[in-house]
């Protein structure tokens, strides 16, 4: 991963939720950030515009391993140390 990955991946929305959740914040305001930045991120670049959230297991783009929301989640742990909820 590199700097086509966070070119990708970070917009100005992103970034200002890494600001919250980079800040002294306290856990709550962190957690929600999360929660928002997992929320963008689906609706950005999940492939199936009409779901609500992530359905992994009747997924064949995340069973292919051509979902670029599971990347995007994948990139943001390994490079930026954020976790998402457990089970996606």
């Amino acid at each position: 991963m590199g700097i086509a990955d966070e070119e990708k991946y970070i917009d100005s929305q992103v970034a200002s939720l890494l600001n919250l959740i980079n800040e002294n914040n306290p856990y709550a305001k962190v957690a929600d950030s999360i929660t928002k930045l997992d929320n963008y991120l689906f609706k950005r670049f999940c492939l199936k515009k009409y779901l609500e959230e992530c359905e992994p297991f009747y997924c064949s783009h995340r069973i292919n391993d051509s979902c670029e929301y599971i990347h995007s989640l994948n990139y943001f742990k390994n490079e930026k140390n954020i976790c998402f909820t457990a089970g996606k």
